[in-house]
């Protein structure tokens, strides 16, 4: 094997988490020990292998300043969605047993226990002694450990709380809404909407004043990417977030533990959404990227105001 470093593998609720890899690299090796105040005493650039990620390479902005500053040091992004997205990055990488010094990936599937298996990441259990993250949350972190390999503390999850299960996590700006230009909604005098249809009906209202105020006939109410798309397509996942369910496999799981569905079922959440996106397909109100583009593409559309939903 060739060096250890340290790397960390995040994890999402039930999904990802954050290990430490194996990398050759002999200036970002444990010779080159922080000082007291966190410094490195040589500039080091760190590898950071992440899913999740929509940018590629070197970061930059305020933040790579912080690390900078405080750690001498920078990140480099590894980005399978700008890369072309899939498993071709990944299983590249692991091949050369160089995935990357931080790995963020999702954990479900079986690629916790193929990483530990190939040792691709590193126990973190002496590292971690005495941290207030395992104070915290190390029932969280010992059940994302559970049933490996080997016995240790690989992988982190992120995405966990101290508050109960049944308290609210999201404040007053949930992570998925029906998010839509609200001038254009404004404008249609704030119809009320009880369920997916009425949403279409007032989704179609709303790119049709877009279209004819704009003077724009590529304004569209919904447009889509397809970089997020693992177990099940992504974003035809997240309306079904709105219900309270969240993916965890090939199964939408209930918020409140009530239910799991399968998502081949035909009556689950996720063929209600699929039934949404048909509709307003044949209505024209998807974008025609949506199969082609990516989350840059989309995001660019986005902030020009072309696209008038987010979920």
């Amino acid at each position: 094997m060739k060096k250890r470093v340290i790397s960390a593998f995040l994890c999402t609720v039930m999904a990802v988490s954050l290990l430490t890899g194996c990398g050759s690299d002999e200036k970002k090796s444990a010779d080159n020990k922080g000082s007291k105040d966190g410094n490195y005493e040589e500039f080091i650039t760190v590898d950071v292998y992440d899913e999740f990620a929509n940018y590629q390479g070197v970061q930059s902005g305020w933040f790579a300043k912080i690390v900078k500053d405080k750690f001498n040091m920078e990140l480099n992004i590894i980005a399978p969605n700008v890369a072309g997205g899939g498993q071709t990055l990944y299983q590249t990488r692991s091949a050369a047993g160089e995935l990357g010094d931080l790995v963020l990936v999702n954990t479900s599937n079986g690629k916790l226990n193929d990483l530990v298996s190939s040792g691709l990441i590193m126990d973190c259990t002496d590292l971690m002694d005495g941290k207030d993250i395992v104070e915290n949350y190390g029932e969280a972190i010992d059940v994302t450990n559970e049933g490996l390999p080997e016995e240790g503390m690989f992988a982190f999850p992120n995405s966990v709380s101290t508050d109960a299960a049944t308290e609210s996590s999201e404040g007053l700006e949930p992570t998925f809404g029906p998010y839509i230009r609200w001038d254009y909604y404004k404008e249609l005098g704030y119809p009320k909407m009880e369920n997916l249809d009425d949403f279409l009906d007032v989704l179609e209202g709303m790119q049709k004043l877009a279209r004819e105020k704009e003077g724009s006939e590529d304004i569209y109410a919904i447009s889509l990417f397809k970089d997020w798309d693992d177990n099940m397509m992504n974003n035809a996942k997240q309306p079904a977030c709105m219900y309270g369910y969240d993916e965890v496999g090939f199964v939408l799981s209930k918020a409140d533990g009530t239910e799991e569905q399968s998502i081949l079922d035909d009556d689950s959440i996720y063929m209600d959404v699929l039934d949404f996106f048909y509709e307003a397909n044949q209505r024209g109100l998807v974008d025609p990227d949506s199969t082609t583009q990516n989350y840059d593409t989309w995001s660019a559309k986005y902030t020009d105001g072309k696209v008038l939903y987010c979920p």
